[in-house]
């Protein structure tokens, strides 16, 4: 079996809150590109990618109970936990 990647997938409707919330975030067509990029990469490294859509809500609430900064490292930290949590309850 080979290694799943999360991806943090954001969607273009939600951008205006992803900026907001994160001022480090780029327009969205820079950031699909990048991470498409990314994607690609990891598929030929031989491992896979899955799509983690994230809700900024829901997201948010997270940081907060987790005690976690918004941004990028946490985004790819909740990604990681919510693969985990879809792949031990199959």
């Amino acid at each position: 079996m080979a290694t799943r990647i999360a991806v943090a997938w954001l969607l273009e409707r939600d951008w205006q809150v992803w900026q907001a919330l994160d001022r480090e975030m780029p327009d969205y067509p820079r950031w699909l590109a990048k991470i498409e990029a990314a994607m690609k990469q990891v598929k030929a490294s031989g491992a896979q990618t899955e799509k983690i859509e994230i809700d900024p809500d829901t997201f948010v609430a997270w940081c907060k109970a987790n005690e976690k900064k918004v941004g990028r490292d946490s985004r790819s930290q909740y990604a990681a936990q919510m693969l985990m949590q879809r792949l031990t309850a199959h």
